[in-house]
């Protein structure tokens, strides 16, 4: 398994987990690049990863990013507030798996299921 974080994704979060030995091994980040070069690492990936964080009226926001994601038609895993309005586009077009945000637990069992039905 590889992933890859692509854009301004430096975070003091990612930045933790990229200190755990076996992330270090399978994340990679990538700075920020062309659109027409991200969506070519998009088209060949196996799964696309959407994540909305904590902040406040983020189950009211919808990304332009993630109708860019279904338009792809590969399977989307957004860690996302479930009852949100990017989880209702998610339900209606059938395209992708959630995992509520706010909820480690609920990620990992996620991750764990989708690399088991992807691998």
């Amino acid at each position: 398994m590889r992933i890859y974080l692509i854009g301004n994704v430096k975070t003091k979060e990612v930045l933790n987990c990229m200190k755990e030995k076996l992330l270090k091994k399978i994340i990679k980040i990538i700075p920020y690049i062309s659109h027409d070069r991200l969506l070519w690492h998009s088209h060949s990936a196996d799964l696309l990863l959407l994540i909305l964080g904590e902040m406040p009226g983020a189950s009211l926001i919808c990304p332009g990013k993630l109708f860019e994601y279904i338009a792809i038609n590969k399977p989307i895993l957004a860690i996302i507030p479930r009852n949100g309005a990017a989880s209702k586009v998610i339900h209606e077009t059938n395209s992708g798996f959630i995992a509520d945000h706010s909820n480690t637990k609920d990620i990992k069992k996620m991750v764990e299921f989708l690399y088991q039905k992807l691998r």
